[in-house]
């Protein structure tokens, strides 16, 4: 479905490579869950990437992930802290997702159709042998939409231009 059309068919021609953060952090499974949480807070991301010892992906952790795996949290520091416990005694393992990975060559558009298909905010970006060489996230995709002359574009719903 082309929701948004445009002279160049701008969302079908740029590439996933195009838009994709390259500097990413990962982690590997046998990590403690908390170290997540501290790279999750330090870099101000809501995704890391799960690799093996070959940097292979091989899952996803989410800030909701992180969420889900915790015990109720007030914001009182002494709940902090018992939620800092918890989350030391988890692994990356015992909380992470499969992961759903795009090609670095595919089309924007087809990662946007993926992501909300699938109802996912990111989607790590690897090459043949999955390895990982970025990740797309939808805030990724929102900051294209915010470089966009919306005056080059028209919605599918409007009728064309005689």
């Amino acid at each position: 479905m082309d929701w948004i059309r445009s002279e160049g068919q701008l969302m079908n021609s740029m590439r996933v490579r195009d838009i994709m953060t390259t500097k990413v952090f990962t982690l590997q499974q046998d990590r403690k869950v908390m170290i997540a949480d501290d790279i999750m807070d330090w870099a101000e991301v809501r995704h890391v990437p799960v690799v093996d010892e070959n940097e292979r992906v091989v899952g996803v952790v989410s800030r909701t992930d992180l969420l889900r795996a915790s015990p109720c949290d007030s914001g009182l520091p002494e709940e902090r802290f018992d939620l800092k416990r918890h989350l030391s005694s988890l692994v990356i393992s015992d909380i992470m997702r499969t992961p759903v990975c795009i090609d670095p060559d595919a089309s924007v558009q087809a990662a946007a159709h993926l992501m909300r298909a699938k109802k996912l905010n990111c989607l790590p970006v690897v090459d043949s042998r999955n390895k990982i060489l970025g990740i797309l996230t939808s805030h990724d995709i929102l900051a294209l939409l915010e470089q966009v002359d919306m005056q080059s574009l028209r919605l599918d719903t409007e009728p064309a231009p005689r």
